[in-house]
C-alpha cells in the first residue's frame, strides 16, 4: 500500500514539472517552442510558481501551453498575482507593475507653525502630514523664525503610519544699538528698523547694521547676537564735510580761509569740517574784507565779499601842454596837447589816501617849475585847479642880430605881439625881424628842490 502511494506522488510531481520543460511529441514529430517572456516595473522582481522561486524579471522560459498563476514579490513593494495563459507555437508576454509600499508621516513641532523643507522645497507648516513615504530613510529641515533649525529623520519599514515630534529651541537674543548722535535711521540686514537707540529681538548670529542721519556720514557695522543674551553696539557718527563757494566784487581777489590762501576768487573750498571760519579777501587798491562764516555739515555755503576801493586819483589840466609832471619827485609823464592851448586831462590813479606834491616843469617856463599840494581821499578823484606856466613858444631874431625867446601872443601880416617874459609884451614890426621860429612843445627838465 505504501509503495502505491509513493508511486502516485512521484507521478504528480513529474506531471507538475513536465509543462515547464515543454511538451515533447513523438521523436518522429518536431516540437515548436512555446516562449514566455516576463517583464516588470520595477525590474528585479522575484517570480514565484507553486511557492517556488523560478527566477527574477526580466525572465524567459520555454513553457508548456497552459495557464499558470504567478506571484511577483520585491522588497518595498506590495506583492501581485498574475494568471498567464501560455499558447502553443507563439511568443508569449507578461508584464507586471508593482506598487511600492508607502506610509503616511505626521510631522509635529513644538511650537507649531514651523516650515518643513525637503531638499530645499517647503512642503508646508507643522503639524503636517506627508503621504506616499516610501520604504527607507527620510529627512526634513524644520525651520521657524526665532528658533534653531532642526533635522527630522524617520524610517519607513512598512505601510503603518509614523509620527515624528520635534522640539525647537529658541535662538533669540536681545540687541541694543546706540548711536551718537541719537535718532539715526537704523537698518538691520538691509531692512529699516526705526531709529536709534534701538532695543529688540534678533536671531542668533551676525547681523549687518547701518545707520544714517542727515549731515553725518553713513556708518556700517555688524552685531553678533548670542542666544538668550543681550548684545550692545555703540556707534559714533562723523559729521559730513561742508563746502564753501566764495566770490568777490570785484573778482580776482586773493581769498584766505583761517589764514590759509585758497587762490584768486571765485574759490570753491571742499572737505571743510563743520564749524566757524574766518574768510578774508584782499586785492591791491582795495580794502581787505573779512567775514565770519558758519559751515554746516554736508551743506554748501555761498559767500560774496564786496571790496571797497582804498585808492583815489588826481585829474590834472596843464597850460600850455608839453610840461612834464612829477609826483612826489617821481616823473609820471607829460601833459599832451588838448584844445585851445590846454592839455588833455592827465589822470593819476591808484593813489593811497593822503597828501601828495605834484610838480609841473618845463625847461622854457618862467619859473621853470610849479609845485602844488593835493590831498587824495580814498575812493575819490581829486581835481585841482589847472596849472598854468609861462612857457616860451617861439624864437625871434631882429635884423640888428638880437635873438629872443618868448611867447607870441598874436601874429599879424605886418607885426607880432610878443612877450619876452611874464608880464611884458610889446608889438614888433615884421620888417625889423629876420625870422620867427616856433619852438617844440615839449622840452622838459627834472625839477629842482627848493
Amino acid at each position: 500500500m505504501m509503495r502505491f502511494r509513493t508511486t502516485i506522488i512521484l507521478i504528480m510531481i513529474a506531471a507538475g514539472l513536465l509543462p515547464l520543460a515543454g511538451c515533447r511529441d513523438d521523436k518522429s514529430k518536431k516540437a515548436k517552442p512555446n516562449i514566455l517572456k516576463i517583464t516588470s516595473v520595477p525590474a528585479g522582481v522575484n517570480i514565484i510558481l507553486n511557492d517556488k522561486k523560478k527566477g527574477v524579471t526580466p525572465f524567459q522560459v520555454n513553457a508548456a501551453p497552459k495557464k499558470y498563476l504567478f506571484k511577483f514579490e520585491k522588497e518595498g513593494y506590495f506583492p501581485a498575482w498574475r494568471l498567464v495563459n501560455v499558447k502553443a507555437g507563439v511568443e508569449n508576454h507578461a508584464n507586471v507593475n508593482l506598487q511600492p509600499v508607502t506610509a503616511a508621516v505626521l510631522i509635529a513641532s513644538k511650537p507649531a507653525g514651523a516650515k518643513v523643507k525637503i531638499d530645499g522645497v517647503i512642503k508646508g507648516e507643522t503639524p503636517l502630514v506627508l503621504y506616499g513615504q516610501t520604504i527607507g530613510k527620510h529627512s526634513a529641515i524644520i525651520d521657524k523664525h526665532g528658533f534653531t533649525n532642526r533635522e527630522a529623520v524617520w524610517v519607513v519599514k512598512d505601510g503603518r503610519p509614523i509620527e515624528v515630534k520635534i522640539n525647537l529651541s529658541s535662538n533669540i537674543g536681545k540687541a541694543v544699538i546706540i548711536s551718537k548722535p541719537p535718532r539715526a535711521i537704523l537698518h538691520i540686514d538691509g531692512k529699516q528698523c526705526g531709529y536709534t537707540p534701538y532695543r529688540g529681538d534678533l536671531e542668533e548670529g551676525l547681523h549687518k547694521i547701518r545707520i544714517e542721519k542727515h549731515g553725518y556720514t553713513s556708518l556700517d557695522d555688524v552685531i553678533n547676537i548670542k542666544r538668550n543674551e543681550t548684545s550692545t553696539k555703540s556707534l559714533t557718527m562723523k559729521l559730513m564735510p561742508g563746502k564753501m563757494i566764495i566770490d568777490t566784487a570785484p573778482g580776482s581777489a586773493e581769498v584766505f580761509i583761517n589764514g590759509r590762501t585758497y587762490g584768486s576768487s571765485p574759490v570753491t573750498a571742499e572737505g571743510l569740517e563743520p564749524g566757524s571760519y574766518k574768510v578774508r579777501a584782499a586785492k591791491p587798491g582795495f580794502d581787505s574784507m573779512e567775514k565770519q562764516v558758519e559751515v554746516a555739515a554736508g551743506a554748501t555755503c555761498r559767500v560774496t565779499l564786496e571790496l571797497s576801493r582804498n585808492t583815489g586819483g588826481i585829474d590834472m589840466l596843464v597850460e600850455p601842454p608839453g610840461a612834464t609832471l612829477y609826483l612826489n619827485g617821481q616823473k609820471i609823464g607829460a601833459a599832451k596837447a588838448g584844445e585851445e592851448g590846454i592839455s588833455d586831462l592827465f589822470k593819476i590813479r591808484g593813489l593811497q589816501g593822503g597828501d601828495y606834491v605834484i610838480t609841473v616843469a618845463h625847461k622854457r617856463a618862467v619859473p621853470t617849475q610849479k609845485r602844488i599840494r593835493v590831498k587824495v581821499i580814498k575812493g575819490q578823484v581829486t581835481r585841482p585847479k589847472p596849472v598854468r606856466l609861462w612857457v616860451a613858444n617861439a624864437e625871434i631874431k631882429e635884423i640888428e642880430g638880437k635873438v629872443m625867446t618868448g611867447i607870441i601872443i598874436e601874429q599879424g601880416k605886418k607885426s607880432i605881439l610878443f612877450s619876452p617874459e611874464p608880464g611884458v609884451k610889446y608889438e614888433i614890426d615884421r620888417t625889423k625881424l629876420e625870422y620867427v621860429k616856433e619852438l617844440k612843445e615839449t622840452d622838459d627838465e627834472a625839477p629842482t628842490e627848493r
